[in-house]
């Protein structure tokens, strides 16, 4: 339970965690038990764990009221299918998000990327879907959400080739933009922009405002979504606000403007929920022709709904993360 963590904890007696969400770590605040029972801890804010001689205690930073849930089950398979009726059921993913991915650190040409599928091909290598990571974007700014020109000439036709040798393609998207790109222009003259309480300029997009989700699709739409881009891989949407410690990272939250929900300090584990939601409904909105698929870095209770699958963060090789 509680989410994704790096430790190797299986079971939670004896231990504390504090629930904050960062790069590698995850927050679901959901318990399972051996006892026949699970619960679902209903608050966004920067939560604690603890666990000793008088039991397990639940505490968190904000909220309106203590609110949970508790799921009864014989089975941890009863548990789960409970905590699903609750919170949302997961859709279904096309058959090639099952095949074989090929990833690298990135691909810097739109002939680098094609070359590498049709080699594939040419080996008779089962391919399914390709990984488009960062600075893709070049000169045009950080998250620019559009191709760079110069290294990506054609990129409708780069979407195409890739489609003709039956490959799909991902492509990587934050929640941040620099100041130079259209897109935070954009979002900016709209009052979607979280800025910080000391007059400095931020970069997050305010994803739990619905009109901001709606203009942050069309602007995937309008460069990516449109010309063929498959899947999503949703970056960093924590969100990254600095690293060091689960309170760290709390207090840093603070230091920005509330968003159209309320404060950070209340809301700041369902950034990564809000933000799958708005890619997920628009692309739905959009076509049904093709299902939604998000990688994602971050994870709260329900995002399972919005085709969000989350993976371990930026981990390191070695044999102990192994």
């Amino acid at each position: 339970g509680l989410g994704q963590y790096q430790d190797g904890v299986m079971n939670y007696r004896g231990h504390d965690v504090v629930m904050v969400q960062e790069n590698t770590i995850a927050v679901v605040p959901f318990l399972i038990s051996t006892n026949g029972y699970g619960i679902l801890w209903d608050n966004y804010s920067m939560t604690k764990f603890h666990d000793g001689e008088d039991g397990a205690h639940l505490w968190s930073e904000a909220a309106d009221v203590i609110d949970y849930y508790v799921i009864a089950g014989e089975t941890f398979d009863e548990i789960i299918d409970g905590y699903r009726n609750l919170t949302g059921q997961a859709p279904m993913f096309g058959k090639w998000a099952f095949g074989y991915w090929q990833s690298k650190e990135r691909y810097r040409t739109q002939n680098e990327i094609i070359g590498v599928v049709k080699e594939y091909r040419d080996r008779k290598i089962p391919l399914d879907n390709i990984v488009q990571d960062w600075t893709y974007w070049g000169d045009l700014g950080w998250n620019a959400l559009d191709f760079d020109r110069k290294n990506f000439s054609d990129p409708p036709k780069m979407l195409k080739t890739i489609h003709d040798y039956n490959a799909h393609y991902l492509i990587s998207i934050w929640p941040v933009f620099d100041d130079s790109t259209e897109v935070y222009k954009d979002m900016d003259a709209n009052g979607f922009i979280i800025h910080r309480k000391d007059g400095k300029p931020g970069r997050l997009y305010d994803a739990y405002n619905e009109n901001a989700r709606k203009l942050y699709w069309q602007w995937l739409n309008k460069n990516l979504f449109s010309i063929g881009v498959d899947a999503w891989w949703m970056d960093a949407t924590e969100p990254e606000f600095v690293g060091g410690t689960p309170q760290e990272i709390a207090d840093e939250a603070k230091k920005y403007n509330d968003t159209a929900l309320g404060s950070w300090a209340k809301y700041m584990n369902s950034f990564s929920l809000m933000s799958c939601k708005g890619v997920y409904e628009n692309q739905r909105l959009a076509t049904d022709q093709k299902r939604v698929y998000i990688l994602t870095r971050s994870a709260y209770a329900g995002q399972q709904r919005y085709g969000a699958v989350t993976w371990s963060g930026d981990i390191h090789a070695s044999w102990q993360v192994l």
